[in-house]
């Protein structure tokens, strides 16, 4: 073939260049290869381009790579479609680049990666993905990521994920983001996700936002958690509330807040509790706020604390109310008083001393008749002339007898009259002979 002119060259039939054997085909200069006609080209055996020098393919022109069949480009080399130039790559067909071995598309170049359009891009398959390294990820223009599909993003490999340079996956759609794998997901870098814009973020599905770890949680901009769905706040793993920041708290919304899974309130430290504000308190719902523990309930601000609703307050658990702190009990109101039940009213135990007096008199005979007898012996002796009668009257003999003596002297005389004679009799004989020494007059 070396004595062949280019003239002679360029008048081989099709069936004549078929039939070139493979040594034939490596001889042949590059001047006489940029003359061979599409028909020329596409005649080529597989077999003969297998055996095609790299420095045959540099020589061929734009257009003549192009006309290379699908099967053809498939047999090739890593080392010749390294040799394809940048701008012969870009005029290939879609079908040209796809034919493409995993091993010839991850042998190319990052200038040649750079070089591939968006539509030979969308056009790789997913194994053809899945092989490009992570250089070549990096390579890849913001242009040429924004165009590939949900189903390529599904194929990319975590480290392909987390090669991903920031700016590029700024540009990522919906369908884009939601098409990477749980794996994928958790392989996002903190950076990548902090550059993730707020739309971005809101477009993970649950089960993607599931998996993230708590370092990715405690990532993601207050402006971004505030924009994420219910469905998505309410996948966030416990340790991932663990995570959250006092600021990232503090931004969810009320939606969001009363979205949150029995577990996931559970789960906000104490330092968190404190921190939400009124707002946010308040839209704890009755199924969240048994949910809060000891520790929780006594982080309450009383800021916070006061604007509790009746139905919020009497939810707490008895362990909750028990945890109450003496300030957190002196400010509870008139109205969340009388919500506490027998047993919340039991809880407080010695703490019913700081309750105003005023508010002590609200307080139902089931109420009243909850105090446990240590609260009762703590009760100030303002707060025991103040009950009502019909107070005095609800009381056990039990509470009757833990009554302070210097606090069964200033009984009133409709006080002593409310009682019945088994609770005049829980009064010690010592008692009972100096009240009426007091002036008091016996019921009984």
């Amino acid at each position: 073939m070396a004595a062949f002119t280019t003239a002679q060259i360029s008048k081989l039939t099709g069936d004549q260049m078929a039939a070139l054997t493979t040594s034939q085909i490596r001889t042949i200069a590059t001047d006489d290869l940029q003359q061979l006609t599409n028909a020329q080209l596409r005649a080529i055996s597989t077999d003969a381009i297998k055996t095609m020098l790299p420095e045959q393919l540099t020589a061929l022109t734009t257009a003549q790579i192009s006309q290379f069949t699908d099967v053809q480009v498939g047999v090739m080399s890593v080392a010749q479609v390294q040799a394809i130039e940048t701008q012969d790559l870009a005029a290939m067909t879609n079908l040209q680049v796809q034919s493409m071995t995993t091993a010839a598309i991850r042998g190319l170049s990052t200038t040649q990666v750079q070089a591939l359009t968006a539509g030979q891009l969308a056009n790789l398959t997913t194994a053809q993905v899945n092989n490009l390294s992570n250089d070549q990820v990096v390579a890849l223009t913001t242009a040429q990521i924004s165009k590939l599909t949900g189903d390529q993003m599904t194929a990319m490999s975590t480290a392909q994920i987390a090669a991903i340079e920031t700016a590029d996956v700024q540009q990522l759609t919906a369908a884009q983001l939601q098409g990477i794998t749980s794996a994928g997901v958790k392989a996002l870098t903190t950076d990548q996700l902090v550059a993730l814009t707020t739309a971005q973020i809101s477009k993970f599905t649950a089960e993607q936002v599931g998996v993230m770890t708590t370092a990715q949680i405690a990532a993601i901009e207050t402006a971004d958690l505030a924009k994420m769905t219910n469905d998505q706040i309410a996948a966030i793993t416990t340790a991932g509330i663990v995570a959250l920041g006092t600021a990232q708290v503090q931004a969810l919304t009320g939606t969001q807040l009363a979205n949150l899974t029995n577990a996931q309130v559970t789960a906000i430290e104490t330092a968190d509790i404190a921190a939400l504000t009124t707002a946010q308190i308040n839209k704890l719902t009755m199924d969240q706020m048994p949910a809060l523990s000891t520790a929780q309930v006594a982080a309450i601000e009383t800021a916070d604390l006061v604007l509790l609703t009746n139905s919020q307050i009497e939810t707490i658990t008895t362990a909750g109310i028990a945890a109450l702190s003496t300030d957190q009990v002196k400010v509870i109101t008139t109205s969340q008083i009388k919500a506490l039940t027998a047993a919340q009213v039991t809880a407080l135990a010695t703490d019913v001393s700081v309750i105003a007096t005023d508010q002590l008199r609200l307080l139902n005979d089931e109420q009243i008749a909850a105090i446990t007898t240590a609260g009762i012996a703590a009760l100030t002796t303002d707060q025991v002339s103040n009950l009502k009668a019909t107070q005095v009257a609800a009381l056990t003999t039990a509470q009757i007898t833990a009554i302070e003596a210097a606090d069964t002297l200033v009984l009133t005389q409709a006080q002593i009259n409310s009682l019945s004679q088994d609770q005049w009799n829980a009064i010690s004989a010592a008692n009972r002979t100096a009240m009426v020494a007091a002036g008091k007059t016996a019921p009984y």
